[in-house]
């Protein structure tokens, strides 16, 4: 892990401006902070940006797993669902809308893996906001009935 963290700031570093005069933009957190800029212009050292790098994989490996088990359990678990996903996927292929692997674009494309993607996500949200129902993150997102509340 640490050496994929200093190989991809290194190569992220040198793409990017910190070691040359212009800066990309990237859609990730590690460009946010290659990219960031102290009260007096200072760059992140590259120490720290790999140590940034290590913990993003290490925590997120925990709620990606976890994630990726209760979806293969709701799946297997639903065959309606497996198979309206898996046809979805299948069409998407042959009509040469997903390489080999997917990118991240294309999935965006496949509604249906979105809607399931959501739902997981609803039904077993892997981090949780702590709050009573009273709460107005609670309200936001935990719909629960007035009279079951307490």
């Amino acid at each position: 892990m640490f050496g994929i963290a200093e190989r991809s700031v290194e190569a992220r570093l040198e793409t990017s401006g910190a070691k040359s005069s212009s800066a990309i933009n990237a859609p990730d957190i590690l460009q946010s902070l290659v990219n960031y800029r102290g009260i007096d212009e200072q760059r992140i050292p590259q120490l720290d940006l790999q140590n940034e790098a290590i913990v993003a994989m290490a925590s997120g490996a925990d709620t990606v797993s976890c994630t990726l088990c209760l979806a293969v359990l709701h799946l297997a678990s639903n065959s309606r669902v497996y198979s309206k996903l898996l046809d979805e996927i299948e069409t998407a292929v042959k009509a040469g809308n997903l390489s080999d692997p997917p990118k991240f674009e294309e999935t965006r494309k496949l509604e249906y893996l979105d809607a399931v993607i959501q739902e997981l996500i609803r039904v077993h949200p892997v981090a949780t906001i702590s709050c009573t129902h009273n709460d107005f993150f609670c309200r936001i997102y935990r719909r629960v009935p007035a009279q079951k509340a307490s």
